[in-house]
């Protein structure tokens, strides 16, 4: 069955993404804009580096939170006031 090739007909979005100086592997944001001057930021992390925060959008005040376990394993994702519980299992080694 032949398909025809699909074009993406709409305009191309380039993103801008802003890291934290101190950590330089941190993502705290994106931007449609040149530059990361005076854009919020969108990401937040533990002294490990994990992500605890993180917006749904740019702009966004819909947010969620990341909790990890001592393990660190994603523990809990809270998305406003509703919190996912997930659950990680691992496979026995011999």
């Amino acid at each position: 069955m032949h398909r025809p090739a699909k074009t993406n007909v709409a305009t191309p979005t380039t993103r801008t993404y802003c890291y934290d100086q101190a950590r330089p592997h941190a993502l705290t944001a994106t931007t449609t804009g040149s530059t990361c001057n005076g854009v919020p930021q969108q990401y937040t992390y533990d002294a490990t580096g994990n992500t605890t925060r993180r917006v749904e959008a740019p702009g966004s005040t819909t947010s969620q939170t990341l909790a990890w376990t001592a393990e660190g394993n994603l523990g809990r994702v809270t998305e406003g006031t509703t919190a996912r519980t997930t659950s990680t299992t691992r496979k026995a080694t011999s």
